[in-house]
């Protein structure tokens, strides 16, 4: 078994900004009872265990505790539509850590498996705005929209070739820096769960991934 992947990721949860989860990985207590979390991966180039998966979605909804170093997840995961039988086997062992790798530390913290659905999913990286879209005709109803933060002074407009504001220096599976992001637009339905999380955090990061 073999991956070499990379592409562009994006996150939004209900925390305020920034996620005390995501400085800390999970050592300190989210904002709020529950830390609801939709992590959306966008694969640009690349294989798993020999099959292109260029191109292709995955989107993870978790539902956990306040301390989310505890465990105990509700975790879904959602497979773009748009791959192959065999692309989505094998994205389907990859994200929920049966192949190991980046995956197989989060899925650890998963207690409650809610299964792996297929939807319709369109993935649209606009500079600082990131955007998810998906459906299927079961339960899934995505629509999430993040923007990264560019620090500006109050009154003065944005440069459009300034640079968002990163954390630097974490413990995070994607990789040691994201952006600081909100949510533009945050409607998340799927697997028994419903969560509006517009206004809320939001990261977002380029990732690159190798046995």
């Amino acid at each position: 078994m073999s991956w070499k992947i990379e592409g562009t990721y994006f996150e939004n949860c209900n925390c305020e900004v920034v996620c005390p989860c995501t400085i800390s990985a999970g050592a300190l207590p989210g904002h709020y009872e529950r830390c609801t979390v939709l992590f959306v991966i966008n694969i640009a180039n690349g294989h798993i265990d020999g099959i292109d998966v260029s191109g292709r979605t995955a989107l993870i909804m978790t539902d956990a505790p306040q301390l989310m170093s505890t465990g105990d997840y509700r975790t879904g995961w959602i497979i773009d539509d748009e791959a192959s039988d065999a692309e989505a086997e094998v994205m389907e062992r990859f994200f929920t850590g049966q192949m190991g790798g980046p995956n197989a530390g989060y899925v650890k913290n998963v207690s409650e498996n809610l299964g792996v659905k297929r939807a319709s999913v369109s993935y649209v990286d606009d500079g600082l705005v990131h955007r998810v879209r998906a459906s299927n005709n079961d339960d899934i109803d995505i629509d999430v929209e993040i923007k990264d933060f560019v620090p500006h002074r109050r009154g003065t407009p944005e440069r459009p070739d300034a640079e968002p504001a990163r954390l630097t220096g974490l413990v995070h599976r994607i990789g040691p820096a994201v952006t600081i992001a909100s949510a533009n637009q945050a409607q998340i339905k799927g697997f028994g769960m419903e969560w509006h999380q517009s206004g809320k955090n939001g990261h977002s990061a380029p990732f690159s991934w190798q046995d």
